[in-house]
């Protein structure tokens, strides 16, 4: 718009140039015909002309500086309003959106519950678990002491199983030296019952006095006793109560 102001302006000053221009040449013709007597009959008029010509071309150039300061309070002015009518428009855009975005807002506060509630579930399975660990751990703690009492308890079967052994064995031992102490004693006193009845026999067919076979026998009952008198010293009640409480 200020554009074409100017360009009419600039238009005007042509047209003024053009006709001092003519005016110029006319005065000249003027005076080459020898019409005109006065020369100077037009010169207030011309000078009029030029007075209010330079006085329009001041004007135009104030009005050309007037104007670029317009155009550019204008088009600050122009920015300044389409940066309002943009942030008008983000506004009224905003509160378009305000609903779905307080819709949206309850929405996240509904999951935000639903996650807590969500979380609290999940904190109370934690401890839940964590109890059934510690209650999981005790019971492998105790199964594993018992495994290990019932191995205890087996190894010291076993060895006491093998201290019955050998225990019945030593006693079997010593049982069997014991009868065999009896019987080399049984033959010990057999032996010695042969020989006295053949001394006396000896002495009957000798001598033919039977009281030498009574005295005899009689000190051969003597001796006999006194070989049946004969006890072994062995203490079997410890060997018999371990065996009775095994």
């Amino acid at each position: 718009m200020f554009d074409g102001l100017r360009e009419k302006v600039h238009s005007v000053q042509e047209n003024f140039s053009s006709s001092f221009r003519i005016l110029n040449v006319s005065d000249g013709s003027f005076v080459k015909k020898g019409d005109v007597k006065n020369i100077h009959a037009g010169g207030d008029m011309l000078h009029r002309c030029l007075t209010q010509w330079n006085e329009m071309h001041t004007l135009s150039e104030e009005n050309a500086q007037k104007a670029q300061h317009a155009d550019e309070k204008i088009s600050k002015i122009c920015h300044h309003t389409n940066s309002q009518l943009s942030q008008i428009m983000k506004l009224y855009f905003s509160l378009n959106v305000l609903p779905k975005l307080v819709d949206k807002t309850k929405d996240v506060i509904n999951q935000t519950k639903n996650l807590e509630a969500l979380f609290n579930d999940i904190e109370n399975s934690l401890t839940y678990l964590e109890e059934i660990i510690q209650i999981q751990k005790v019971q492998e703690t105790q199964l594993d002491r018992r495994f290990k009492l019932a191995l205890h308890k087996e190894n010291r079967l076993k060895q006491l199983e093998s201290l019955r052994g050998s225990l019945e064995r030593n006693y079997n031992e010593d049982v069997k030296m014991i009868e065999e102490r009896k019987a080399i004693q049984a033959k010990e006193r057999q032996k010695t019952f042969e020989e006295a009845f053949k001394q006396d026999l000896e002495v009957y067919k000798q001598s033919g006095n039977l009281n030498m076979i009574d005295t005899n026998k009689a000190g051969h009952e003597n001796i006999v006793s006194s070989l049946e008198d004969i006890e072994l010293d062995v203490d079997d009640s410890d060997l018999n109560k371990m065996l009775t409480g095994m």
